[in-house]
């Protein structure tokens, strides 16, 4: 399919919005390009198109139209104009190569609610006429939602109703996107700028399943308060052998009947009856109908488990809607571009998968059937457990990229999810599930993540209560601290866990034992189902393993020890609370921490000293960027001043995860 650009352009007669079109269009080289909001004489659109490279070109209606269509036409394809409205311009596009008919619908809807029915009327009737893969975009005036937008303006929960209704009486589906969140601004200043995105791309599934690479980029605004949308579906992303899987089906049936080649069958069986009525010929008719309906469930277990659909109960009979479940997952999950830390883009499939074998291998090393299976399964448990080395194909592991962001493009983005072997996660289970039975006994209270028996709601509660007693009058003040870990697991030094084994009085067998779970493991990295790769790692521990939460918890109750000794030494001096309180001085939610301390100065200094010990120990780092501090509005400026300085972090008046507490504290000053 050929490139589409979509751009509001709210003015197409200045210098500049000209010059920002055709850098667009020499960039993006599209073969149809529709603007809204022209705001020019439909007289001057051949004009416009041909000084554009556009040869050809349409408009919703004839005098005042606000959708222009430009397009250049060959051999290769066939345009007409299926329907026209004041808000609606949608065309029939016939393809040559392959042989296909699409449908392209562009909008520009009114502001206006009741205006805005007549074209939720005129996409109903598109979907009536027209049975085929069918993308509309453009401007919708309207979200889908309330996350689709940022600031003061409300779009009116009526009418984002109208329009999800429209869109699902029509079976259409967001395609999705990269890049910018929202699509729209109304450019004013502090509170009263409004973000939204108001331009948006559907597709049904048929469009799905045809382009399963289709993808929608919103690339920047400039001189527009929209975005343009530039609509592309490059080949196939990566051609390479494909990971084996276990299909359910296979367990159902010993052969897996195509459904076609036995609807084939039956057909040509009620052909001949219409000949003979032969009592064999209507049992082998019968029979071959079991059969299709025998194939016809193999197929649609098949779609379910490629679909990951689990909503839908076992008698629901769609097969089309899983198919274009199981397309869009691998769309949504799709790797197509991604970003150096240089800002440069990759689209190649060859450099993106070089790029991430080389940006994990980085990452991951230091710069410093039952029966058959169980009685092989018993002896190399027994013989590792009994302290004999893992082989290297049980320690291999596959790293799936799950995007923290919608619209992800560097590896950073990614979070690395370890998939393990089979066999090495039974082991792990084994070691693991004796483990954490151990826990309760030697990690402090303080650490609520991963301890059985203990509950990290506990904890919130607590420093919901602490916060109540921020303002309370003592000399040098009431400070809260929290601090982000980066990349939690990614960068633990092996040697910093084993110590802290020891410490424990661990033997040294029991010791090796765990130790053999995180170290030395081999990774590929997987890349739109191809594996990349294949290196052993120096440091870190798997995101995914069921060992690694325990072993990280061993790990940070150094911290945890080290916060508790400054205190009882007296090196850093307490939050006060109430007589008759106990003291609490630190609260551990997994990869974030909570200090309650004074705001003296030299009880920061001191833990400043602290935390950078234990980064050097650990290979550890904290996030400055996303840590800060909570402090009694009695502190002077100055002092606030010097614990920014020494921490190298930021003071918040409040913040919205601790909103939860019933009440705020007193005299605490708020913001949004």
């Amino acid at each position: 399919m050929d490139n589409i650009l979509i751009w509001n352009a709210r003015g197409v007669g200045n210098t500049l919005t000209f010059r920002v079109l055709s850098r667009l269009i020499r960039s993006s080289r599209p073969r149809f390009l529709a603007i809204l909001e022209p705001m020019i004489r439909d007289s001057r659109r051949a004009g416009f198109g041909l000084k554009l490279g556009f040869h050809s070109s349409l408009s919703n209606i004839e005098e005042g139209g606000k959708i222009w269509l430009f397009y250049n036409t060959d051999l290769t394809i066939q345009i007409s104009v299926l329907s026209s409205s004041n808000q609606l311009l949608s065309i029939l596009v016939c393809l040559q190569n392959p042989q296909l008919s699409i449908l392209l619908s562009f909008v520009y809807t009114k502001c206006s609610r009741d205006q805005r029915k007549a074209l939720w009327d005129d996409i109903s009737a598109t979907n009536r006429v027209f049975h085929g893969p069918w993308a509309i975009g453009g401007d919708f005036n309207s979200v889908i939602d309330s996350t689709k937008r940022l600031g003061c303006r409300s779009f009116g929960a009526a009418s984002v109703a109208d329009f999800r209704d429209a869109i699902d009486c029509a079976g259409l589906n967001d395609a999705g996107f990269e890049g910018k969140n929202f699509t729209w601004s109304n450019n004013r200043n502090r509170t009263a700028r409004v973000w939204a995105r108001l331009n948006w791309v559907l597709i049904n599934a048929d469009w799905q399943y045809k382009f399963p690479t289709f993808k929608v980029t919103h690339l920047p605004r400039v001189a527009s308060d929209h975005a343009p949308l530039l609509l592309t579906a490059p080949p196939q992303l990566f051609s390479g052998p494909k990971l084996f899987h276990f299909q359910r089906m296979w367990s159902l049936h010993d052969d897996f009947l195509q459904v076609k080649q036995v609807a084939t069958k039956v057909n040509e069986l009620e052909n001949q009856m219409q000949h003979t009525h032969g009592q064999e010929d209507i049992a082998e008719l019968n029979e071959a109908k079991k059969e299709l309906a025998r194939a016809e469930l193999l197929e649609e277990v098949f779609w379910k488990q490629k679909s990951r659909n689990r909503c839908l109960l076992e008698g629901d009979r769609n097969t089309k809607f899983f198919h274009s479940i199981a397309n869009a997952r691998v769309r949504k999950a799709g790797i197509s571009t991604i970003k150096t830390d240089q800002g440069i883009s990759l689209f190649d499939p060859d450099f993106i998968k070089a790029k991430a074998f080389r940006f994990f291998q980085e990452v991951f090393s230091s710069t410093t059937g039952w029966p058959i299976l169980a009685n092989d399964l018993l002896k190399t448990a027994t013989s590792m457990l009994a302290g004999s080395p893992l082989p290297r194909a049980f320690k291999s592991t596959l790293i799936c990229l799950i995007p923290k962001t919608e619209a992800a493009n560097k590896f950073s983005d990614f979070h690395p999810i370890a998939l393990c072997n089979c066999i090495n996660k039974i082991f792990i289970k084994i070691i693991a599930t004796r483990l954490n039975k151990m826990l309760p006994k030697i990690i402090s209270q303080e650490q609520g993540a991963f301890v059985k028996g203990r509950a990290i709601a506990e904890n919130i509660t607590l420093t919901q209560e602490m916060i109540r007693e921020i303002n309370r009058k003592v000399q040098g003040g009431n400070v809260l601290l929290k601090l982000d870990m980066e990349k939690a697991y990614d960068w633990v030094e092996w040697d910093f866990p084993m110590k802290i084994l020891f410490s424990f009085s661990f033997s040294a067998s029991l010791s090796t034992l765990l130790e053999s779970c995180w170290k030395s493991n081999w990774f590929s990295i997987l890349i739109n189902g191809v594996a990349v790769g294949y290196f052993q790692s120096t440091r870190g521990i798997r995101q995914g393993d069921l060992i690694s939460p325990a072993l990280f918890t061993i790990a940070s109750e150094a911290l945890s020890r080290g916060f508790r000794w400054l205190v009882d030494s007296r090196l850093c001096l307490p939050f006060a609370l109430h007589q008759g309180s106990p003291l609490i001085t630190y609260q551990l939610f997994a990869d974030d921490t909570v200090l309650f301390l004074n705001g003296s100065k030299s009880s920061f200094q001191v833990v400043s000293s602290i935390l950078q010990k234990f980064q050097d120990a650990l290979g550890q780092k904290f996030n400055f960027r996303k840590s800060f501090f909570l402090c009694s509005n009695r502190l002077p400026p100055t002092r606030i001043k010097a614990i920014e300085d020494i921490l190298s972090i930021k003071r918040v008046l409040f913040t919205l995860g601790f909103r939860c507490c019933r009440r705020e504290p007193k005299n605490l000053t708020t913001n949004s």
